[in-house]
């Protein structure tokens, strides 16, 4: 029985959960995570970018066919770079660059506990760097891989309890990289369990199990053309035996050999065991891939984009998700669009546009007046966005963001965590109570690219 002083017991459990659960929104800024509020622009801002294409500019071309077919060239070109060279492109200081850069410093691993410093030692000794290259052997990835910065699965972590940093940071996740990507494999760990890899766009330490050398034969068969590409995630690919062979993701390149109005029938690379490369032939839906180059279209960008909207945010290509410059360079590969992989290779592509000195007016005017809705990037030290169009005269970008920068009453840094693609105003998290000074996107964006204008940068409107 309860009174006007007692309250039930269920009531007191719901009571004190409520609690807990304010206290943890309160220490979760401290931890990297912020409190469990909703971020605005995601209630008012359709999350599917079909629904902001304008219905007269959605198949309008934003390239003629023969200079998007230029752009192909040079994309498949990049691409092909690893079988085009007999040595290794990259120094041993860019090789080992995690060794330089982490050796010294405090490292924390996946129990977010500081690491010994024997571990890193270990890793160096693996690394063999005085006997870098040690080789130079064409081959090609047979499932999805991650370049990994040092030969170890294991993560090094900057320190936990620093805003942005901790998990899922993993200093030495370098980029994830599709199956049927071509490879160049440069050298070898001193135990022979990693290989260093050069892939077109990154390198760094696969296990030899996810690659297969490849040969003359193989190299003319798979570079002759013309292509597909997938244009969906997580398909799962078995050629005309029925063997699965890789779950293929949006921007997987393979060799077509034929199509019809209803499937592509591609080769797909795998190993016979011994480390060498075959090909098999996949029958794929068409949709789920496309001949390569796709046309550059408005609708077409959104419809790919509406496949990737919501995905979780993915360091590196941690766990095979993506990060904001591996969401932008998979959204343009269908169309033959060739971006780097990372977001400050990203902001030196195509017509720069600069936005430094100007006020967030000024640079929201500039964005909306000369960028182009799905052609066009937004971007600023760290973090890239592909700009989509506007309302009521602001920007909006479809990007994959990690989180909003937050500083509590105590002065304490930290993240409002989103951890998806979404689409966004540039002002997205001004709702919240304790989003940092500065800390909103509009405030740190400094170019708009234009990826289908390859003209010199110019300042301004």
């Amino acid at each position: 029985m309860t009174t006007r002083n007692h309250l039930h017991p269920l009531a007191w459990s719901t009571f004190r959960c409520l609690i807990i659960l304010q206290l943890l929104a309160c220490f979760s800024l401290r931890g990297g995570r912020g409190p469990a509020w909703a971020l605005a622009d995601l209630d008012r801002i359709p999350q599917d970018p079909r629904f902001l294409v304008q219905a007269d500019e959605a198949e309008k071309r934003l390239l003629s066919p023969e200079a998007q077919a230029e752009k192909a060239d040079d994309y498949l070109r990049r691409h092909f770079d690893p079988w085009r060279r007999a040595e290794a492109r990259h120094s041993a200081r860019e090789a080992f660059w995690a060794l330089d850069r982490y050796e010294k410093r405090p490292a924390w691993g996946e129990n977010l506990q500081l690491r010994d410093p024997s571990w890193l030692e270990d890793l160096a000794a693996l690394c063999d760097r005085g006997n870098y290259p040690s080789r130079a052997e064409r081959a090609v990835a047979v499932d999805n891989l991650a370049l990994r910065g040092l030969p170890s699965d294991r993560p090094h972590f900057n320190d936990p309890a620093l805003a942005g940093e901790g998990y899922p940071f993993d200093n030495l996740q370098n980029s994830a990289v599709w199956a049927g990507t071509p490879l160049l494999v440069t050298h070898a760990s001193s135990d022979g369990s990693w290989l260093h890899v050069e892939a077109p766009f990154a390198a760094g330490w696969v296990h030899p199990s996810q690659i297969a050398y490849v040969d003359e034969a193989f190299v003319r068969t798979f570079m002759a053309g013309p292509f597909a590409v997938v244009a969906v995630d997580d398909l799962a690919v078995k050629d005309r035996e029925g063997l699965h062979r890789f779950r293929a993701q949006t921007g997987t390149l393979l060799p077509l050999v034929r199509a019809d109005a209803w499937r592509l029938t591609v080769r797909v690379p795998f190993g016979d065991g011994r480390g060498e490369a075959h090909l098999a032939e996949a029958v794929i839906g068409r949709g789920k891939a496309l001949p390569f180059p796709h046309p550059l279209t408005p609708w077409k960008v959104a419809t790919l984009a509406s496949r990737l909207a919501g995905q979780s945010y993915g360091w590196g290509g941690l766990y095979g998700n993506r990060d904001c410059s591996a969401l932008t360079r998979d959204l343009f590969t269908p169309f033959g669009l060739w971006l780097p992989r990372n977001s400050g290779g990203q902001r030196q592509t195509g017509h720069v546009v600069g936005l430094e000195g100007l006020s967030p007016e000024e640079k929201a005017a500039v964005i909306v007046a000369r960028g182009r809705p799905f052609a066009s990037l937004v971007a600023m030290a760290g973090h890239v966005m592909v700009y989509v169009g506007q309302r009521e005269g602001k920007p909006l970008v479809f990007h994959n963001l990690w989180g909003i920068r937050t500083l509590d009453r105590a002065g304490v840094a930290g993240r409002h965590v989103i951890g998806r693609a979404v689409v966004t105003t540039l002002e997205a998290g001004r709702e919240l109570p304790l989003v940092a000074p500065g800390g909103l996107l509009i405030d740190r964006v400094t170019e708009l690219i234009l990826l289908t204008d390859d003209r010199e940068k110019d300042r301004g409107p």
